[in-house]
């Protein structure tokens, strides 16, 4: 028989895997067709493998999943499919495989982590339920490599908590290769990890120098850098909501978490160096600085990059206050809130049409927007019943 540990991860893969083909089938993901995927990676549904995305920077410097693709794609051509069929197929399943590799990912990093196993199933089911994860295929999302890179910086985290600086540098450096943001890894790894201080700087290093080398062979493009913050200035209400959608109500229980420094206690030794505060702070203002004045916020995979802390933060406060959970579920309040949101919700989808044209008459992106108040309102929910509570009784301290 599997080992009730063996059990929980293996629903949690099978969690994944349903929400990533409900992306699909039920909201239309870039995945959905061979016209929605050419879409999204700028090429002809008939010709996929000529996708012009890859042509330009800084999508160009992100190698590493275009290689993936690539090299499944040509291994498939063999079967005698079509161009188009074997690229769409090894881009569906390069995708979905790095949909179980960051899942698996964040599930070891907090079974490293944490003292209390529970924590870490309740983490993992945190993180596949975050918006980034349940629409990561949506406009405006617009998931391409972002898994690959969740997965690496997940890898990467682990292998700092567990010490194996050799895994850490082939993590890091894939990461690099993916995506220029995991230039955080090497940062983290310089003032959090353990270890002498040449192999700190040594281990710290291959990644930053891959990073510069593969800028200096293929060369520095120019390109409007700027693009993200004048789109961010522009749009604050946007900037507010899907901030908001980035992590919802892991936003209040991450903050309580953050205030009163409640992972120390739940946290082992090995792990409390890396999520301390100022690791937390670091990778916070890095992050959603850079997102802010290079990217654009209601592309909520580029803020998804933090969840490894924000879910050891906001899950923490579920044992801190084992009682939160029980509460929740027997509030009237809650399901008072819940009721008030779904006829809402309700009402917005049976009037999409007029809405849509009211509310957002010029849309050349093709957002969905109505679907995304909806969202909006469905994780709402939990944020405003948890504040109620935790405004009515707050959580015994703990010294």
């Amino acid at each position: 028989m599997l080992q009730r540990k063996s059990i929980n991860l293996l629903t949690i893969l099978i969690l994944a895997t349903a929400v990533f083909f409900a992306n699909q089938l039920l909201f239309e993901g870039s995945l959905n067709s061979k016209e929605l995927l050419g879409k999204e990676i700028q090429a002809p549904a008939g010709n996929l493998s000529d996708w012009g995305i890859i042509q330009k920077a800084p999508f160009k410097y992100r190698i590493a999943f275009p290689f993936l693709v690539s090299s499944v794609s040509d291994f498939l051509s063999a079967a005698g499919l079509t161009s188009a069929d074997n690229f769409y197929f090894a881009y569906y399943l390069i995708s979905y495989l790095c949909v179980l590799f960051a899942t698996l990912g964040m599930f070891f990093l907090l079974k490293a982590s944490f003292k209390d196993y529970k924590l870490v199933v309740i983490g993992s089911l945190v993180y596949i339920v975050s918006v980034p994860f349940a629409f990561a295929y949506t406009v405006p999302v617009h998931t391409r490599e972002d898994f690959l890179a969740f997965a690496l910086f997940n890898w990467a985290l682990w292998a700092i908590v567990k010490k194996r600086d050799l895994l850490f540098v082939l993590f890091a450096v894939a990461g690099v290769l993916t995506r220029e943001t995991l230039m955080l890894l090497p940062l983290l790894r310089l003032f959090f990890g353990v270890g002498s201080t040449f192999k700190t700087l040594a281990v710290s290093f291959i990644p930053v120098a891959t990073w510069f080398a593969l800028r200096i062979h293929m060369g520095m493009d120019e390109y409007d850098k700027w693009l993200g913050l004048n789109w961010n200035i522009s749009n604050v209400e946007q900037v507010l909501v899907f901030g908001y959608l980035s992590f919802s109500f892991l936003w209040l229980l991450a903050f309580k978490g953050f205030k009163e420094r409640i992972p120390r206690f739940f946290l082992k030794q090995e792990a409390q160096r890396l999520f301390n505060r100022k690791s937390f702070l670091i990778g916070f203002i890095l992050i959603f600085s850079t997102t802010f004045f290079f990217g654009i916020y209601n592309e909520l995979r580029l803020l998804f990059l933090f969840a490894p802390f924000m879910i050891v933060y906001g899950v923490s406060y579920f044992k801190y206050d084992p009682q939160l959970l029980t509460r929740f579920i027997k509030s009237r309040s809650t399901w008072i809130y819940f009721v008030l949101l779904f006829t809402v919700s309700v009402l917005m989808l049976f009037y999409a049409d007029s809405l849509t044209n009211s509310l957002h008459p010029i849309n050349k992106y093709d957002i969905p927007y109505i679907q995304w108040y909806i969202v909006f309102l469905c994780y709402l929910w939990p944020t405003i019943s948890l504040l109620t509570l935790l405004v009515k009784k707050p959580a015994p301290e703990m010294n």
